[in-house]
């Protein structure tokens, strides 16, 4: 039951969406307005409901300036008006606003399927991925002709890699096509290879973990890994690097765990696969290596190094202290600064000197050339 001044609704379903005194939905973005002729919560903005509301609407004035009596905002009865006239773009948009409720409903639920849905039918391929999400994760039966949306799909997967992302899932869950775990997993390899890096991240998932109709493949995710990495992807080379020296034991190359690390840490930020909250990761990665250095089968092949070690920590601490980046998480500024102390109260004032001299001296390389780098295992001293 929700209260709203002094009355008590019956529907707490996607009618509350409109109340004036919620701060959830489409009136938590301004869209309702004080004192509205027709009790909002009369109104229903699915889609099987859309003409008659929408009609309703026109009759309480929405499309004159500053009605008063209209429940909506002026740019959502605009959004709304033009969601339901079939423009796919404000169809796509509407149901993003109405999933921005703090709690989702199953009604709710529906209709930002069905809203989903409809856009994807005209092959909006973001609108197919909201859909084959909500379809999946939620459960929701169909709300759309999806044997349409393969279809668009289809048409597009050649020069879209969203396109190809989503078409991908809707092999893996059976959506609107036959089931198929292989040429899901083909489309996803084929999105993630051309730059889709939700797909990249999905396929490596798939791969350590298994989906759907498939198995785990875990040395496949390293020969993913490496393809990807060879196209300069700084996020493929730091995961690439991860698994091999710190996976499981099948999976571990320790000379070629270092070669990847050593690719990711020298490689420009510019060609990163990160989001900017985890570009110092190759960074903190070799610091650490280099502190602690690594043994295998009980002999050591990377012996610590605190000058290396010294100078990751500086290069991985000069960004965060900056400040720069749009994501910078402080507690990873913690996190560094607390390293980059405990390695210096382990070195001597020359060293330390020395690992400052490196980390102003260091250049970041292009792809290309970091990928020529052979990076072999530090010699012994």
């Amino acid at each position: 039951m929700i209260a709203l001044r002094g009355c008590k609704l019956r529907r707490a379903g996607l009618a509350a969406l409109m109340l004036p005194a919620l701060a959830t939905g489409l009136a938590a973005a301004g869209m309702a307005q004080p004192a509205p002729a027709v009790p909002p919560y009369m109104l229903r903005y699915d889609i099987e409901s859309a003409p008659q509301t929408l009609a309703t609407l026109r009759r309480l004035g929405c499309e004159e300036a500053e009605p008063a009596s209209c429940p909506l905002h002026e740019r959502y009865f605009a959004m709304f008006a033009a969601a339901a006239s079939g423009d796919p773009a404000k169809q796509a948009a509407l149901a993003a606003r109405i999933l921005g409720r703090p709690r989702l409903d199953d009604d709710t639920l529906r209709t930002a399927l069905g809203w989903f849905g409809r856009a994807a039918e005209t092959g909006h391929a973001e609108a197919a991925g909201h859909y084959v999400w909500l379809r999946a994760h939620h459960s929701l039966a169909p709300l759309a002709d999806e044997a349409r949306i393969a279809r668009q799909l289809q048409q597009q997967a050649g020069a879209d890699t969203r396109a190809t992302h989503v078409l991908s899932s809707m092999y893996l869950y059976g959506y609107g096509v036959p089931a198929d775990a292989a040429e899901s997993l083909r489309l996803l390899e084929r999105a993630a290879l051309t730059g889709d890096v939700l797909a990249r991240d999905e396929m490596l998932d798939r791969l350590l973990t298994g989906a759907l109709g498939q198995a785990a493949d875990p040395p496949g995710a390293i020969v993913f890994l490496k393809r990807v990495a060879a196209t300069g992807d700084r996020w493929a080379m730091d995961r690439l690097a991860s698994l091999l020296l710190e996976g499981p034991q099948a999976l571990r190359d320790v000379a070629e765990g270092y070669r990847w690390a050593m690719r990711a840490a020298c490689v420009s930020v510019e060609a990163s696969g990160f989001d900017p909250s985890g570009q110092g990761l190759p960074w903190e990665r070799l610091a650490v290596l280099f502190e602690n250095g690594m043994t295998q089968d009980g002999a050591v092949v990377i012996a610590p190094d605190l000058v290396q070690a010294h100078m990751w920590a500086l290069i991985a601490y000069a960004p965060l202290e900056a400040g720069e980046g749009a994501h910078v998480q402080p507690r990873r500024l913690q996190l560094v600064h607390a390293m980059l102390t405990r390695i210096e109260t382990r070195m001597t004032p020359a060293q330390i000197d020395e690992g400052r001299r490196r980390a102003a001296a260091w250049q970041p390389m292009t792809a290309a050339e970091a990928l020529q780098e052979p990076f072999d295992l530090p010699r012994r001293q």
